[in-house]
């Protein structure tokens, strides 16, 4: 969890929401709580703070007047200061299109309202996994190779197969991306790799519909298909993945 000690800008233009999460912010620990009334008094707030203690994180409602919860997580991804804040947006809304624009401008999570207690601390947790997972990925260097020839990452069983190795990429790069709205999200991908090494193809087989997490493995996909190697056979490798919150599984490769 995020620690108690920082700094967290709640922004909403309704005093009943920003109260509510104030509250439950304190009834996890926290008391460095500053509260704006819409996205202009937010970034006003943002930009002042980072001359002296900048904000560890902030809560935007997405529908504001002036400047959206979207357009205020764009500005301050903008900064250089703010490429790696830990930014929440609270909705109402739950479209595909909402939640792509969202992770394609850096959210780090996606809270729809109403929320009970149990489910923003849960939100939370879930933020502050990908932080860290983000901070320590960067801290990963790469390793030649190990005995089946393949790199090593981090992620469960890297390097002891070709399989496993593509796993263990999606792995990592789900830690990055990973965002979701329902209790368990399951998505089922198969992936076909060139004999070159090359993503060719991916197809969502069978989801359990939670739109925000589809985007998030979309997105983990992307990110993990830099890294690939071509197959150790040299021929068009395809494989199932079922990606979950706490990790993949490889479903058949052929």
């Amino acid at each position: 969890m995020f620690p108690k000690i920082i700094k967290v800008l709640i922004c909403d233009d309704m005093p009943a929401i920003r109260d509510m999460v104030g509250r439950e912010l304190r009834q996890l620990g926290y008391t460095q709580i500053t509260s704006a009334a819409d996205g202009d008094e937010a970034w006003k707030f943002y930009t002042e703070s980072l001359s002296r203690d900048p904000f560890g994180l902030i809560i935007s409602d997405w529908n504001m007047p002036k400047i959206t919860g979207l357009e205020f997580l764009i500005k301050v991804r903008s900064n250089p200061l703010g490429s790696d804040t830990p930014f929440i947006l609270l909705t109402a809304e739950g479209q595909k299109e909402q939640v792509l624009d969202a992770i394609s401008s850096g959210v780090t999570q996606y809270i729809l309202k109403p929320f009970s207690s149990k489910n923003f601390e849960e939100k939370l947790r879930s933020a502050w996994h990908k932080v860290s997972s983000q901070k320590s990925l960067s801290k990963v260097k790469s390793v030649s190779s190990s005995k089946s020839g393949m790199p090593v990452g981090s992620g469960v069983a890297a390097g002891s197969s070709y399989p496993d190795f593509i796993k263990s990429r999606l792995e990592d790069a789900l830690k990055l991306t990973s965002s979701y709205s329902s209790k368990s999200p399951e998505v089922l991908v198969r992936l076909t790799i060139t004999a070159d090494g090359k993503l060719s193809r991916m197809k969502i087989e069978r989801s359990s519909g939670d739109a925000l997490f589809e985007m998030a493995v979309r997105r983990a996909i992307d990110l993990a298909s830099e890294k690939f190697v071509p197959p150790p056979s040299h021929t068009v490798f395809e494989s199932g993945f079922v990606f979950k919150p706490k990790g993949i599984t490889s479903a058949s490769s052929r």
